[in-house]
């Protein structure tokens, strides 16, 4: 999903303008800059378009205009005055974007909870199940977010995936907890044996 637009558009004035549109996600904010006719050349539109809207850094021009509004359903995204000339992609980059935004607090969300199980695992000396259920609850969770669309698959992919690290983690623990039982259960066999042996002897 694009977090970057860039549109022709026009001021009050009916001056042609260039618009640079971008989510600032981690803020919920979006930013707007707008480039006069003099300095949107050819070549400056085709670096924004092919650099700039996949994140790759360009130089702007000293003179443009910026503007930053907040990201809410009621408030448009754009500055007053300012029209662009689809602005069928802003309506829809209104809704996408509010979907990115709370993609991206759900994943900082299942970070945390995650980064806390692996603390809790990394201090465990044998297995713990009660860790596991709390992995198993996350992941659910996740995919619950998922079928209800309210999380990119693309963002959630990561937080399964540490999960599943978690998880191997956590079999590790309980392999080695059931090597140790196995050693010990033989250990105790053999010496209730012996001792058995012994009274045997003695009768």
């Amino acid at each position: 999903m694009k977090t970057k637009l860039i549109l022709w558009g026009k001021t009050e004035q009916d001056q042609k303008v260039l618009v640079a549109i971008e989510l600032l996600e981690n803020e919920n904010k979006v930013k707007t800059y707008v480039f006069s006719e003099e300095v949107a050349t050819e070549e400056f539109y085709n670096l924004m378009l092919n650099e700039w809207r996949f994140d790759r850094d360009i130089d702007f021009p000293a003179v443009m205009q910026t503007y930053e509004t907040s990201l809410t359903a009621s408030e448009d995204i754009l500055p007053e005055g300012l029209l662009v000339e689809k602005p069928d992609l802003i309506n829809r980059a209104k809704t996408e974007w509010h979907f990115v935004v709370l993609s991206k607090k759900l994943y900082d969300l299942y970070k945390d909870e995650l980064e806390d199980i692996k603390d809790q695992i990394s201090e465990l000396n044998e297995f713990s199940s009660i860790n596991g259920m709390n992995l198993k609850y996350s992941g659910k969770s996740s995919r619950s977010h998922v079928k209800r669309k309210e999380i990119y698959l693309e963002i959630i992919f990561e937080s399964l995936k540490r999960t599943d690290e978690l998880f191997n983690n956590l079999k590790e623990l309980r392999n080695k907890s059931d090597d140790e039982l196995k050693v010990n259960s033989e250990k105790y066999y053999n010496e209730f044996n012996s001792k058995h042996d012994e009274m045997n002897n003695k009768n």
